[in-house]
């Protein structure tokens, strides 16, 4: 099925509200009715869209860590052993989680749902993420060192 361009906007525009609920009011915040009257979005579309609340919320982490992963690529990795550069790595991408704290635990809580776990959203997530983890060392593209 073909997404008019249109749609596409509607459908940011939806994940722009949510992020701002969550940033500001966290897990309860972030209400469908609420987003569909803010952004005149039809409930019943919303529901197409994000089945749940949770989903809604996954695809707003999945937003968020696109961000933090294009914020990662550009800080260096450093460290004398893998072990070091992973910590390292770690530490960086919880300290920009962190610096939305409610929207983080809102995000988090919406993630530990069971019926969350098929999501798009997770596998965008961990697309993103694994590059943006590895990447970073002496641009070679790893945590590893190759003699």
């Amino acid at each position: 099925m073909s997404v008019s361009p249109a749609q596409l906007e509607r459908r940011r525009v939806v994940v722009d509200l949510a992020i701002s609920l969550a940033s500001a009011g966290g897990y309860e915040a972030v209400q469908m009715r609420r987003i569909s009257e803010e952004t005149g979005v039809a409930l019943g579309t919303l529901y197409s869209w994000f089945e749940s609340k949770d989903l809604l919320l996954l695809e707003v982490m999945a937003r968020w860590m696109t961000d933090v992963c294009s914020e990662l690529r550009l800080r260096p990795v450093t460290g004398t052993t893998a072990a070091e550069r992973v910590n390292v790595r770690l530490e960086q991408a919880l300290d920009l989680s962190m610096a939305e704290p409610v929207r983080f635990r809102a995000c988090v809580r919406a993630f530990t749902v069971p019926e969350t776990g098929g999501s798009d959203a997770i596998g965008r997530m961990e697309m993103d993420f694994r590059p943006a983890a590895l990447r970073g060392h002496g641009g070679r593209g790893g945590f590893v060192r190759r003699s």
